[in-house]
């Protein structure tokens, strides 16, 4: 009966364009955005009264989820109030019509938040839509800006670390013999090391070795099936041939150990290449802050991931929320001869 009564009223009235009335549409958008402002603040006065950052050792607990159900509940009353008002003011009673305008109502109201958020004034309208486009824009940027907080980085021109207590040791046979003979200590050999590394790896050129560290560290977030490689290739850049000690940093640590230690040129030259073998300790070092911080990155991408997820999930179920809210509220708003069959 309804069916046949509504189609009847098509043919009568002129179709179905001529019973939608895009003023009452705009006006119930208007309304369920007047109400959803207003909610907004007054979830904010709420929020705001009940913390008490003093009395209380963690007065944020429990915020995020209160937010959240607040805003949904904000959210469905005032799309219920705009779609009863435009289903309320529209010249149509059919129920079709009402669905429409209802479903009007929630389209253009969404589109209206969602570019107000992009603009960057509709914070107050949608907490949960903000929250969505902060930590989407910000998710890649934030774990790039942190991953280099996390890298713990060894000091290059450590001596304790490129000359440990076995260095001496460490020396051929007929150095050791020679070093001993000279009543030379290890504390010696350190001090004009100290001088010869300083020399050797400049303050600019531990920077550099940082800042390699840091990109290596960046691709290996990005790609992590290629830590290995991109590690291993740093590592030999920093303490290989050519890398932070060259060629000639290593004849003038030659010189420097010669004429502080007044030792031979062949005995130098024995101690710079052990330095250089010490160095494997730096790159090694290296190896395990990049790895360290990577487990770091990938956790808090995780994290990202997962906040990114949890808010989708919110703003899904609060736009599916107010589009009912609004429908029923359009359809609550028909006059009453639809609902009733009496004019």
């Amino acid at each position: 009966m309804v069916l046949a009564r509504e189609t009847t009223d098509r043919l009568s009235a002129g179709g179905f364009h001529s019973r939608v009335s895009w003023g009452s549409i705009f006006l119930g958008v208007v309304v369920a955005l007047g109400v959803l402002f207003l909610l907004s603040l007054l979830g904010i006065a709420l929020g705001l009264t009940v913390i008490d950052p003093i009395q209380e050792s963690d007065p944020l607990a429990g915020v995020p989820l209160g937010s959240a159900i607040y805003f949904v509940v904000a959210h469905v009353i005032a799309f219920a109030v705009g779609g009863y008002a435009a289903g309320r003011l529209a010249s149509s009673a059919w129920s079709s019509a009402s669905l429409f305008h209802g479903t009007a109502v929630w389209a253009l109201a969404s589109f209206l938040i969602l570019a107000s958020v992009a603009s960057g004034i509709g914070a107050v309208i949608s907490g949960t839509t903000s929250m969505i486009s902060t930590v989407s824009g910000g998710a890649a940027q934030a774990v790039r800006q942190a991953a280099p907080d996390s890298l713990n980085l060894p000091n290059f021109r450590d001596v304790e670390l490129i000359m440990p207590d076995n260095f001496l040791e460490s020396l051929p046979q007929d150095t050791q013999r020679r070093l001993q003979q000279q009543e030379i200590t290890l504390q010696e050999i350190r001090s004009a090391g100290r001088e010869a590394i300083q020399q050797a790896i400049s303050n600019e050129e531990q920077e550099r070795a940082k800042k390699m560290a840091v990109d290596t560290l960046g691709s290996i977030v990005s790609k992590p099936s290629s830590a290995d490689t991109e590690i291993n290739q740093l590592v030999e850049q920093l303490t290989g041939q050519g890398g932070l000690i060259s060629e000639d940093d290593r004849q003038q640590a030659m010189a420097t150990f010669t004429n502080r230690l007044n030792i031979e040129q062949q005995d130098a030259e024995a101690i710079v290449a052990q330095v250089q073998q010490g160095m494997s300790g730096i790159g090694q070092e290296v190896s395990q802050a990049l790895q360290q911080a990577q487990e770091k990155a990938s956790q808090m991408a995780k994290q990202v991931t997962d906040a990114i997820a949890s808010a989708a999930w919110w703003a899904f179920i609060i736009s599916l929320l107010a589009l009912i809210a609004a429908i029923a509220g359009a359809m609550m708003g028909r006059p009453e001869k639809d609902r009733y069959g009496t004019a």
